[in-house]
């Protein structure tokens, strides 16, 4: 028996979005319960649709994973958008969605509730999202993709803390540091889940952890459970985590 419903199926993102959307996703049918939705430095919009009713929700940059209800009844839709672009044109900023699922308000008398009803209520709500999409956000600046970059290394040598500390907030709406510990504990786990021949105590040194239990316990924090518990349950997570993400 199917223990979590199956993962969204990944989609290229659109031509002329590449600089703003990561990929788009879907999610049909399949078995009701709840998937793990493990954190990815990504904000998407996500839309749930029954027959002619539709909720458009943002949800924002996750220090961990949570766990997303699936309903039967319900068709699942996302864009996921590029790490740095921002999305105060929809009506957030990036530390305002951290952690959170914000929904639209569809019912406003706005050019982007006009948008989105118009949208929603579409057959196939994909093309008029982008539309909106490309028309509203613009991609990255140069100094927010440095700063990301920058702060996903160890070091950062040709920006002040000052500045990478404000890039990166505005952005993501975390700090560097977790940034930084986001991207060495998603990056340890696909490495895992696509090298079955790596020990874990040679995992977690390549990584950057001080050791293995301290690598356990970073698995433990962002993703719910252990490195052996992952490897185990490989079949099951190996689409979710090689999924397109920041890192």
């Amino acid at each position: 028996m199917q223990r979590f419903p199956q993962p969204p199926e990944c989609l290229p993102a659109p031509v002329g979005l590449e600089d703003r959307v990561k990929c788009l996703w879907q999610l049909w049918e399949g078995p009701e319960g709840r998937l793990p939705v493990v954190p990815d430095g990504c904000q998407d919009l996500v839309v749930c649709r029954q027959d002619r009713s539709a909720r458009a929700i943002l949800a924002g940059v996750d220090h961990a994973t949570t766990w997303a209800p699936v309903d039967r009844d319900l068709s699942y839709i996302g864009i996921r958008f590029q790490p740095g672009v921002d999305l105060e044109p929809l009506g957030f900023r990036a530390q305002d969605l951290v952690g959170e699922r914000v929904e639209l308000p569809l019912a406003r008398a706005t050019s982007l509730g006009r948008w989105l009803r118009s949208a929603l209520a579409a057959e196939e709500p994909f093309p008029l999202l982008c539309e909106g999409l490309e028309a509203r956000l613009r991609p990255p600046s140069e100094g927010t993709r440095e700063a990301l970059e920058c702060a996903a290394g160890q070091d950062w040598p040709f920006i002040s803390h000052r500045t990478l500390q404000r890039h990166v907030f505005k952005a993501t709406g975390v700090p560097p540091s977790v940034w930084q510990q986001l991207r060495r504990v998603r990056l340890a786990a696909c490495k895992l889940l696509s090298e079955s021949s790596v020990s874990l105590a040679t995992l977690a040194l390549e990584a950057g952890y001080a050791d293995q239990a301290h690598m356990t316990r970073e698995f433990r924090r962002r993703f719910g459970l252990t490195p052996g518990r992952l490897r185990r349950e490989a079949d099951y997570y190996r689409s979710i985590f090689l999924t397109p993400g920041a890192f």
